[in-house]
């Protein structure tokens, strides 16, 4: 597992929720999760973790906060490549980013998925997270 950013990560990043979420992520590139995440001081280099398998990279997800000092922690992008499901990797991601919020004294640690997302969600009821429904 690799926990610090590296040049290319956001490209390896793109590459890995482009396929794991197909269009939803249509809109997205590179340019656009640097805009949006990596170049905030909240982005914590060292919360931005990635699987390789032999040398691909195909798993990626990263511990984030909404508000400096916050004292809630966000799982933030779990994404796997379909092809590497059901091997445990969104677990170990999703283990990983807990540890690192528990570490840096997050009390609590909160994420957002889509209703449809069915195997995410026993994933994250199997952890501990309670769903929690919210209107938009």
């Amino acid at each position: 597992m690799q926990d610090s950013v590296q040049n290319g990560d956001e490209h390896r990043w793109i590459e890995i929720v482009k396929e794991a979420f197909g269009d939803y992520m249509s809109d997205w590139s590179a340019e656009k999760f640097v805009e949006r995440y990596a170049s905030s001081p909240l982005f914590k280099e060292d919360g931005f973790f990635f699987i390789r398998h032999k040398e691909r990279y195909v798993a990626t997800a990263f511990a984030w906060q909404e508000k400096t000092n916050s004292s809630e922690g966000r799982l933030h992008w779990l994404a796997v490549l379909p092809e590497y499901h059901r091997r445990g990797l969104g677990r170990t991601l999703a283990l990983h980013v807990l540890y690192y919020h528990k570490d840096h004294g997050k009390q609590s640690v909160c994420l957002k998925t889509e209703i449809y997302r069915h195997s995410a969600i026993k994933l994250y009821k199997d952890i501990g997270f309670v769903c929690v429904a919210k209107g938009t």
